[in-house]
């Protein structure tokens, strides 16, 4: 009886052990890690509501106060902000500074992120109105969207359509330059009255515009 009694105690104690090394490396797994410390300057501070992912894995969200600091926010009018992770390094980029005026103040609330990039929200305040709060006004609803840049393949593409219509033109002006050369040059060895009509018109027409 003593016997079987130790062994059920063996048992238990072996099982005990074998849980807790099951468990100590699932613990030791686990990691936390800061990827911004918010200093309620220009970054923003006290986000209160979490991210958005968009399609492009970048992360959006909005801080309650900071960003500028006005009359009608004396800790900031709060900021919405982006989140990129860069070769394993977080970069936190501020997007639009709320100014506390008919633009809002404090935004409150998760951004929704729209198929085109545009970012929508909300603000507690700010926008006008009876309302009193951090700052005057009854709260807005905004969208937001950056002004992408026109790609440089566009604008090089643009520049060498616009040299060739030039050059082609030129070289027209001065193909007509040398032909009204050439009737004038016929007109003054052998002047012929139906010849003068079409050199009066080249030098409206060609002359004229590159002498002015």
């Amino acid at each position: 009886m003593r016997y079987e009694f130790r062994h059920h105690q063996l048992n238990t104690i072996l099982h005990l052990v074998l849980l807790i090394c099951a468990i100590t490396p699932m613990v030791h797994a686990q990691t936390f890690t800061v990827i911004h410390n918010f200093t309620g300057g220009t970054d923003g501070g006290l986000p209160l509501t979490g991210l958005t992912v968009a399609n492009n894995g970048k992360f959006y969200g909005t801080a309650w106060v900071g960003g500028i600091q006005n009359g009608n926010c004396s800790l900031g009018c709060g900021v919405i902000f982006q989140l990129v992770n860069r070769g394993g390094e977080w970069l936190l980029t501020p997007l639009y500074q709320f100014k506390g005026g008919l633009d809002g103040a404090n935004p409150q609330g998760r951004p929704i992120i729209q198929p085109n990039g545009t970012i929508v929200g909300s603000a507690e305040n700010g926008g006008g109105g009876q309302c009193t709060g951090f700052a005057a006004g009854c709260g807005t609803i905004f969208t937001f969207a950056r002004l992408r840049p026109r790609p440089a393949t566009h604008l090089a593409y643009g520049m060498r359509t616009s040299y060739i219509v030039f050059k082609a033109a030129l070289t027209e002006l001065i193909l007509l330059a040398m032909l009204y050369l050439t009737l004038l040059e016929t007109f003054m060895a052998r002047p012929r009255l139906e010849d003068f009509p079409v050199i009066v018109a080249l030098w409206g027409s060609v002359v004229a515009p590159l002498g002015s």
